[in-house]
C-alpha cells in the first residue's frame, strides 16, 4: 500500500492520503472492508478507496487491486498483476500504469491522447503528467524540462518528446535535429491524429499542403484539441501570407478553448485575434479567462504581460485612444522596470496590435520620462513605424532619423533608409528625399548588401529611373519592376503575385525577413494594384492580407514593416470586398482603415475622405 500510494500520489492531479496515516487507523490483522475503508477515506477527505490484497502464486506473487468510489462503492477501475516475489517496485509500477489509465478513461484525461501514454516508466510518466501541466498554464520553460525529463526516464516514449516542440518556440531551446529526425520515423507508433500533425509541421512540402492536413485532422478528430490549436497557432503565424483571415484562426482558437477551457496558449492567441478584430466583447470576455492563469513569476502570463494586454483592451474599446492617468502611470512603470535593457518590443507592442496612434502617444510619453539613451533609441524606431502606418511620413522619417542618430544598432541606417524607399514606392515620399538615407557606409555583410542593392533598385524605380533600375538589376530580378517601367503593368503584377505566392508556399519570408522586412509589402501592394487594373480581384484580394500575420521578435522589422503598410491594403480590400457585395466586410475593413490612418497626405487626404463617405453610406445601407 505504502508503494502504491507514492506512486500515484501528484501524478495527473491525484492526491493520495499520507501512508502512515491510513496504517495508524487500521488495526494490524484486521481486514478492512470496502465499507470501512470508505468510511475512512471520508474521514480523510478523499473520494476514493483502493484496496487490493497480495497472495501466493507459485514462486510468484499476485497483486489485485480496487478503486472503489466512496458514496456509491462502485469499482472505477481494478488491476490484476503477477510478478516476482522481490520486485516490489515492478509490481507496483505496473499495478500503478493500469490504474491510472482505468481512472482517466471515466473521468477528465490529463493527457490529449491516452493512447499516447505508451511508457512504462512512472518516473516517465509523472514528468510528462507534469510538462502537460505547465504547458497548459503557458509555463513553458518548465513544459521543455519535465517533458525533457520524461524523454529521458524513458527513450522510447516518444510522444514527450513531440510535446517537448511547441513550448520550444517561447523557451527558447532547439531540439537536437537527429532526434526530430528519429520522431519523424516513429511516427506510425502515434495515435492517427498525432501522426497526421507531425506529418504536416515535418513532411508537408508546401504551405498550401500543410495547411490541407491540418483541415483535414480536425475534420477527421473533431473533438482533438491538440489539434485544433495547431492548426489555429498555423493560422495565426503563417497562412496570412496564403490569403487565410482573423476569422479562419478565430473559428480554430474557439473551437480549441471549447474543447479545453484550461489550455493558456489557445487562450492567448484568441486573444491577440479578437482584439485585431476590433470585438470589444470577446477582448474582455478571452482576457478574463486568460488572467485566471496569471501567476506573479510566471513564465509567461505574469503580472507584466497582463499589464500590457490590459491596455491593448483599453486601446480597443477606445478606438485607440489613452487616458491620460493610464497612459503615464504605464509610461512610468515601463521606464523603471525596462530602463537598464529594453527589448525592441516596447516601442513597438501596440503597433503590432493595429493602434498606431496608441503607440505614437505611449512612446511620447515614455521619452517625457528622459529615459536611456537605448530606450530613447526603441521608442524613436517605434515612432517612425508607427507613424508610417497613420500616413504621417514627415513624421515617421524625423523619428527614423533620430533612431539612427541616437543608437548603436549597425542596422538602423538601412532600415531607415528601407522605410523611405518603401514609401517613395508608392508616393508618399520624395524619392530625392529617400535617396539622401541611402547609408553613407555600405553594410558589411551579404544580407545587408543584397537588401541595399534591391532598395536602390525600387527607388530607381520610383524615380522612372530606368539606367538605376537596369544597374540594379546587374544584382538582383527586378524584373517585374522594369516591365512595368516599359509599360507592361499587368505582366509586372502577374509575376510579383507568382514570386510572392512561390515564397509564401516555401515561407521564404521566414527566413529573409529578418533581413528584407519590406520586401513582401513592396511586392504584394504592387502585384495587388495592377492585378486590380486588370479585373483580377479575387488574386489581389488574396494578396492583401499578409499584414495580419503574427511574426516573433527574432524577425525584427518585419511585422512592423508589414504594419506600416497595412492601412492602404485594407483600403484596397474594402474596395475589393464593396465591390463583390460583402458590405460586412468592406464596412469592417474601412473602418479599421480610418482608425488607423489618420494623418493622410497627397492623394490620401482624399481617399480617406472618400472612405468617410462610403462608410456612412454602407452603413445606412446595412
Amino acid at each position: 500500500m505504502v508503494t502504491l500510494s507514492a506512486n500515484l500520489d501528484g501524478v495527473g492531479g491525484i492526491h493520495a492520503a499520507e501512508a502512515i496515516t491510513v496504517l495508524a487507523q487500521v488495526r494490524e490483522g484486521e481486514p478492512l472492508t470496502p465499507l470501512a475503508g470508505a468510511e475512512l477515506a471520508r474521514r480523510l477527505g478523499a473520494r476514493s478507496v483502493l484496496r487490493g490484497t497480495l497472495v501466493s502464486a507459485g514462486r510468484d506473487v499476485r497483486l489485485d487491486a480496487t478503486l472503489f468510489d466512496v458514496d456509491s462503492l462502485v469499482a472505477l477501475a481494478h488491476t490484476t498483476v503477477t510478478g516476482p516475489v522481490d520486485d516490489v517496485a515492478g509490481l507496483t509500477d505496473a499495478a500503478t500504469l493500469v490504474l491510472l489509465k482505468q481512472v482517466w478513461q471515466h473521468g477528465e484525461p490529463p493527457a490529449p491522447d491516452l493512447a499516447a501514454l505508451t511508457t512504462r516508466s512512472v518516473p516517465a510518466l509523472r514528468a510528462y503528467l507534469a510538462g502537460e501541466q505547465a504547458l497548459a498554464r503557458a509555463e513553458f520553460d518548465v513544459a521543455v524540462r519535465e517533458f525533457e525529463r520524461a524523454f529521458a526516464a524513458d527513450s522510447t516514449f516518444w510522444f514527450a518528446f513531440w510535446r517537448s516542440l511547441y513550448p520550444r518556440d517561447y523557451e527558447g531551446s532547439t531540439a537536437d535535429s537527429a532526434t526530430v529526425a528519429k520522431l519523424i520515423a516513429h511516427r506510425r507508433e502515434f495515435p492517427a491524429a498525432d501522426r497526421l500533425m507531425i506529418e504536416a509541421q515535418f513532411l508537408a512540402p508546401t504551405m498550401s499542403e500543410e495547411l490541407a492536413i491540418w483541415r483535414d485532422v480536425t475534420r477527421r478528430f473533431p473533438n482533438y484539441w491538440p489539434a485544433w490549436y495547431d492548426y489555429g497557432n498555423y493560422l495565426v503565424h503563417w497562412t496570412p501570407y496564403l490569403g487565410t483571415t482573423y476569422g479562419d484562426s478565430r473559428a480554430a482558437l474557439e473551437r480549441t478553448v471549447a474543447l479545453n477551457p484550461r489550455f493558456a496558449p489557445a487562450w492567448e492567441h484568441l486573444f491577440w485575434t479578437v482584439a485585431s478584430q476590433r470585438d470589444t466583447a470577446a477582448a474582455a470576455r478571452v482576457l478574463r479567462m486568460l488572467a485566471s492563469f496569471e501567476t506573479a513569476k510566471g513564465f509567461r502570463i505574469n503580472p507584466d504581460l497582463m499589464g500590457y494586454y490590459g491596455a491593448v483592451n483599453r486601446l480597443v474599446a477606445s478606438g485607440g485612444n489613452w487616458t491620460p492617468a493610464h497612459l503615464a502611470q504605464d509610461a512610468q512603470y515601463v521606464v523603471a522596470t525596462y530602463g537598464a535593457a529594453p527589448s525592441e518590443f516596447l516601442g513597438i507592442g501596440f503597433l503590432v496590435e493595429g493602434l498606431p496612434r496608441g503607440e505614437v502617444n505611449f512612446n511620447d510619453a515614455v521619452l517625457a520620462f528622459g529615459p536611456t539613451p537605448e530606450f530613447q533609441a526603441v521608442m524613436w524606431m517605434g515612432k517612425g513605424f508607427a507613424y508610417a502606418a497613420r500616413g504621417g511620413w514627415d513624421s515617421a522619417v524625423v523619428a527614423m532619423d533620430r533612431w539612427r542618430r541616437v543608437t548603436n544598432d549597425s542596422t538602423a541606417p538601412l532600415a531607415a533608409y528601407g522605410l523611405a524607399v518603401a514609401g517613395a514606392r508608392f508616393g508618399a515620399v520624395e524619392p530625392r528625399r529617400a535617396a539622401a538615407w541611402r547609408p553613407v557606409q555600405p553594410p558589411t555583410w551579404p544580407e545587408g548588401r543584397a537588401e541595399l542593392a534591391w532598395l536602390d533598385g525600387i527607388l530607381a524605380y520610383a524615380s522612372g529611373h530606368a539606367a538605376g533600375l537596369a544597374q540594379a538589376r546587374r544584382q538582383l530580378p527586378l524584373g517585374a519592376f522594369a516591365a512595368d517601367l516599359a509599360g507592361d503593368r499587368f505582366g509586372a503584377a502577374r509575376a510579383l503575385a507568382t514570386l510572392e505566392w512561390e515564397s509564401a508556399e516555401h515561407a521564404r519570408h521566414y527566413g529573409y525577413g529578418r533581413h528584407h522586412p519590406f520586401f513582401n509589402s513592396v511586392n504584394r501592394l504592387s502585384a495587388s494594384r495592377g492585378l486590380l487594373a486588370a479585373g483580377d480581384t479575387a488574386q489581389a484580394a488574396r494578396l492583401l492580407g499578409w499584414h495580419e500575420a503574427v511574426f516573433w521578435e527574432a524577425h525584427r522589422y518585419l511585422g512592423p514593416s508589414n504594419l506600416v503598410f497595412a492601412s492602404p491594403a485594407l483600403f484596397e480590400r474594402a474596395r475589393i470586398e464593396e465591390a463583390s457585395g460583402n458590405t460586412t466586410a468592406a464596412v469592417a475593413d474601412y473602418r479599421e482603415f480610418l482608425q488607423r490612418y489618420d494623418l493622410p497626405r497627397g492623394e490620401w487626404v482624399a481617399r480617406v475622405e472618400e472612405t468617410r463617405g462610403r462608410l456612412q453610406r454602407l452603413s445606412s445601407h446595412k
